[in-house]
């Protein structure tokens, strides 16, 4: 298992902020556990615009039974994005489903360019930012 502290959290983050390109105005974190990077982005790369997007496939309890054969928004912005670019943020990204569930979900809003941070991926999973690239297990620092 690999564990994350929040200085090194803190410190990918800032990292993946300076390759945030231009034209970029808002920040979509995915919740629950995307938010937190999503809200360090946006300080670092000093975008004013934070939404969110909750997405489920799991239900609760331990372990979780799978409710949704793919991951399903539960929760969303209305806002119009009027061609605005966009990074969506999570915190891992183990199959890609939920951030591709999301940008359906921000391009049907308006996003313009649409890209993707993860603090942490998984080997052969597609993203436009990582901090790290791990086979592992990773325990989170609010974790």
């Amino acid at each position: 298992m690999m564990r994350l502290s929040w200085s090194e959290l803190k410190s990918i983050v800032a990292r993946l902020s300076r390759e945030v390109p231009e034209g970029v105005g808002a920040v979509v974190g995915v919740g629950r556990s995307g938010l937190v990077p999503a809200a360090l982005l946006c300080r670092y790369a000093g975008l004013g615009r934070f939404l969110a997007v909750f997405v489920r496939k799991y239900g609760e309890g331990k372990p979780p039974p799978r409710i949704y054969e793919k991951p399903v928004v539960s929760w969303g912005f209305n806002e119009d994005l009027g061609g605005e670019g966009v990074v969506r943020v999570d915190d891992i990204a183990v199959t890609g489903q939920t951030l591709s569930v999301v940008r359906e979900y921000v391009r049907a809003r308006g996003a313009g360019e649409v890209y993707t941070m993860v603090v942490v991926k998984k080997p052969g999973v597609n993203v436009d930012f990582y901090g790290l690239e791990t086979e592992e297990c990773v325990e989170f620092p609010w974790e």
